[in-house]
C-alpha cells in the first residue's frame, strides 16, 4: 500500500511542479490608447531586468550620483490609488520588455529601491535620501539594453498612444522615429 500512495504523491508533486513552471507571472500593461507626448522629452527603452519600480538616480560619468527623484506624498509625478499603492505618472509598460517614460534618463543607475519605499522614506522625514545611502542601495551601473530617445524641445513635439509604440516595437521600427543611444 505504501508505493502505492509514495507514486500517487510522486505523481501529484510534478503536476504541481510543472503547473507552477507553465504558470507565468502575469504584467500589466498599460491601456493602449494611452497618449504619451515628446514635449520635453521621451525615452523607450529595454533594461536587462524587470526594474519598473525601482528608483533610478542620474550619474555622471565617474559613476556618481549626479541627480535623484523628489517623489513624496505630494509629488505630482506619482499616483496614489485608494489602496496605497503607488505607481508612476509618466511611465508605462510596453510590450517585449520595453518600457516609455516621459522624460530623459538614459545617464543613469538602478538602485534596489522601490517607488513605494522611496515615497515612504520620504513623507515621514519630509526630507530625500541622503546622497551616500542612495549610492550604496545603486545594482545596476549599466541597466539598459536598448535606449530609444525623441526630442521634443529642440524638434517638433510628437504625440504616440501606447499602442503606436508597441506597434513600432513589434514592426522593429523605433529608429524610424526615435534616436537609437544604445
Amino acid at each position: 500500500m505504501k508505493p502505492k500512495i509514495l507514486k500517487l504523491s510522486s505523481i501529484m508533486l510534478l503536476f504541481l511542479f510543472i503547473g507552477a513552471a507553465c504558470q507565468k507571472d502575469e504584467i500589466e500593461y498599460a491601456d493602449e490608447s494611452v497618449i504619451v507626448s515628446s514635449s520635453p522629452f521621451l525615452s523607450v527603452y529595454k533594461t536587462k531586468t524587470d526594474y519598473f519600480t525601482n528608483i533610478s538616480v542620474g550619474i555622471n560619468d565617474k559613476v556618481e550620483i549626479i541627480s535623484y527623484p523628489d517623489y513624496n506624498i505630494k509629488s505630482a509625478n506619482i499616483i496614489i490609488d485608494d489602496e496605497g499603492n503607488i505607481t508612476f505618472k509618466y511611465k508605462w509598460r510596453l510590450k517585449s520588455g520595453y518600457e516609455v517614460i516621459e522624460g530623459y534618463h538614459f545617464n543613469s543607475a538602478i538602485t534596489d529601491i522601490s517607488l513605494k519605499e522611496y515615497v515612504n522614506f520620504n513623507e515621514p522625514y519630509k526630507t530625500n535620501w541622503d546622497i551616500n545611502l542612495l549610492q550604496s542601495r545603486v545594482i545596476d551601473y549599466d541597466p539598459f539594453v536598448s535606449y530609444y530617445y525623441l526630442d521634443g524641445l529642440n524638434k517638433r513635439e510628437r504625440k504616440f498612444t501606447l499602442g503606436e509604440l508597441n506597434e513600432m516595437i513589434e514592426n522593429g521600427t523605433l529608429e524610424t522615429v526615435f534616436t537609437k543611444l544604445k
